[in-house]
């Protein structure tokens, strides 16, 4: 019989027509060993093992299968591939126009105006004002581009022609009276603001730039304490804004009512975290009431502020 033969006999209990040579029996175990692991292995598919690739990274590989590409070099940590970053939404590309159209010129200017390309907002504006010059839309839209700009002169100006096409267009009185201010034109600032009040006597954010001008300015001739705080408590009425309560307390200062000034500045403050630019001026207000001063808006030259940028206590309402 062959050597299968007998190892067959063996296990099933009968005796070889030939004697058995002890000989056989370790290839005959080994063997055996050899089947159950064949047959442990077909029944229990292995799992993945892991194999380290340098010091700190590992990679997945199934058994007996490579990675689809080659793992770094030996040493090099194998960074995780990262999601590309969202782009910043295009606005402007939503809308549609007709280069022959002023309105949607203006609608497209003033979306590269929102999203921070004022450069191709004012080649829009600049567009429209060719095809529609007695529109004061976009003449007060140019002055908002040139205004983001910094060019304070030339935003004066196109606020100034959106005046004088539209009397009663409230936003160019009071972006005028806001650069006019920024360029130590008092005089021409309170007209300016109050010209925009009168237009629009419920607007939070006009009484409060015209009551911050009065509680504040560098020019005694200007202040008005009394009149300062009845426009800054109706703001305050109007919209719980912190900046509002701000120009209140500025206000309360003025008239000599340091403690509500300091009661008013501590709660905006409690307001604005999360502007630390914004809390530094809050804190420095509160610092100059608890010392029983008013505060005061620097004076600066009109030279100097010509090339400035604009007002930055707007910051926590942008």
């Amino acid at each position: 019989d062959s050597t299968i033969d007998k190892l067959i006999h063996f296990f099933e209990g009968k005796k070889p027509k030939k004697p058995f040579k002890k000989a056989l029996l370790l290839p005959a175990a080994l063997t055996l060993i050899l089947l159950l692991i064949w047959a442990g292995l077909e029944r229990y598919p292995s799992q993945p093992i892991k194999r380290t690739v340098g010091p700190e990274k590992e990679v997945q590989a199934p058994l007996g299968k490579t990675p689809e590409e080659p793992p770094a070099d030996v040493g090099e940590t194998v960074e995780p591939s990262k999601p590309p970053a969202a782009e910043k939404p295009d606005y402007a590309k939503t809308v549609k126009v007709d280069l022959n159209d002023p309105k949607t010129l203006i609608r497209r200017g003033n979306a590269y105006r929102n999203q921070g390309e004022p450069e191709k907002g004012l080649a829009d504006f600049d567009q429209a004002i060719v095809l529609s010059p007695d529109r004061a839309e976009a003449w007060f839209g140019r002055g908002q581009i040139h205004q983001v700009l910094k060019d304070h002169d030339q935003a004066i100006a196109d606020f100034t022609r959106s005046i004088s096409l539209q009397p009663d267009h409230v936003p160019s009185y009071q972006q005028r009276g806001n650069l006019y201010k920024i360029q130590g034109k008092y005089k021409e600032a309170i007209a300016d603001l109050t010209r925009a009040h009168e237009l629009n006597p419920d607007d939070a954010e006009i009484l409060n730039d015209l009551a911050w001008m009065l509680a504040t300015c560098p020019d005694i001739r200007f202040r008005q304490g009394e009149k300062a705080m009845a426009l800054a408590l109706k703001a305050v009425n109007l919209s719980h804004d912190p900046q509002y309560l701000d120009t209140l307390s500025a206000a309360y200062a003025e008239t000599g009512d340091f403690e509500a000034a300091v009661a008013n500045q501590a709660k905006a403050l409690s307001m604005i975290e999360g502007y630390p630019k914004l809390t530094d001026e809050f804190i420095k207000r509160l610092r100059c009431y608890r010392n029983r001063l008013p505060w005061r808006e620097e004076e600066i030259s009109t030279e100097i502020n010509a090339g400035e940028g604009a007002d930055e206590r707007t910051e926590a309402g942008d």
